[in-house]
This record gives C-alpha cells, structure tokens and sequence, in this order.
C-alpha cells in the first residue's frame, strides 16, 4: 500500500491485518521491539494545516515508536505564510530525503493531488481530509469496535447526527462497508443528509 487516502479504497483483508497489526501493539502495552520499528531511519513529515492536538499527537508518537525521525511542520512559522504551496512544501523536504507524508487539510481533493504529484519513493498518508475523509480516525473506530464485538458480519450499526459534514462518520462508514456489517444505518435531519451514492 503506497498511500492511505480513503478507506472505501482499501480491501477486507488489508482492513483486517491493519487491525490485528494494531491489536499487537495494544497486546504490548504499545511497546514496540527493535525489530518491529520498521520506519527506523526514516523521517515522517507531519504537515498539518488545520489545528490538531489528538491526530497530530498520535502521528507523532506512533512514528517515534516505530523508529522514525519526525518533522512537525508549523504552517505559522512556514513559508505558507509567504505563498508557498503544500506541493512546494513537500518537494522541497523530498529533496531533504524525507518520503512519508502525514497531511491534515481542509481542501478537498488536496491529498489526492499530492499523491499524484509525489515522487515515486514517497507515501502520503491522509490525516483528515475537509468533510471528505479521515481514514486512519476510521480505522481506530474499526478497531475499537473489533475489540468489543470481535466480528463484523453479524453487527447492526447506527450512526447518528451531521453526517453530512461528518468527515470522520464518512470513514467510519466507508470501513463498515468493507467490513460487511450486516446492516449499516446512517441517521441525520434532512439538511444534514448526505448524498447516499458516497456511501
């Protein structure tokens, strides 16, 4: 897997091995051995251009314990300031050697963009997309529900409110969806509905 955009892009059994992988951690007290920290001399950017303390956070301890350098990128003390784009941003620290890429925007569309526009040894992984997508908030979802239910194909779910606008209750969604729940129920007032061929 290259890039981590959108779960609806994912497969059942890619889902699953994400989630035991996670599962294993969680089994060690979120320890990871020497031989597990894969991202070992590696540096993973973290470009977040929407405020965040809980993604942000996760990112950066999860890099840190799998080995990695981390680059937290400061969009007020940037360059942005001065006009500089998300894709000159990134170009400019491939030059540096770095090729993980953890981005938090609130343009749609933007993340995609970018995946294309990386250089071939690059990973982009999306870290809340507008009201589009948060994978990796899905994910966590997937596996909180996996821990108290164990499977998915017998689960009734609801999902209640701003769906919408919901970037989060897209994700979430989208994982059910793969996962073969057996009835997925999404619930909101009229003005709040989303457009149902998303979903």
């Amino acid at each position: 897997m290259k890039h981590l955009l959108y779960l609806k892009e994912l497969k059942q059994e890619t889902i699953s091995r994400l989630l035991d992988k996670a599962e294993s951690f969680l089994k060690t007290d979120n320890f990871v051995s020497e031989k597990h920290q894969t991202l070992r001399g590696y540096t993973v950017a973290n470009l977040f251009y929407e405020p965040s303390t809980r993604t942000r956070g996760s990112f950066q301890i999860a890099a840190k314990k799998l080995g990695a350098d981390i680059l937290n990128f400061d969009e007020k003390m940037s360059s942005s300031e001065k006009g500089e784009t998300v894709l000159d941003t990134i170009y400019t620290l491939e030059s540096m050697g770095i090729n993980y890429f953890v981005i938090r925007h609130s343009e749609a569309g933007m993340h995609s963009m970018v995946a294309k526009q990386v250089n071939e040894n690059s990973h982009v992984i999306n870290a809340g997309e507008a009201d589009i997508s948060h994978p990796t908030q899905g994910l966590l979802d997937l596996l909180t529900i996996k821990q108290h239910k164990k499977n998915f194909d017998q689960l009734k779910v609801v999902i209640i409110g701003d769906i919408k606008h919901s970037r989060v209750a897209r994700s979430l969604a989208e994982g059910l969806n793969i996962m073969s729940v057996k009835e997925l129920t999404l619930i909101s007032p009229e003005s709040l509905k989303p457009n149902l061929e998303d979903y």
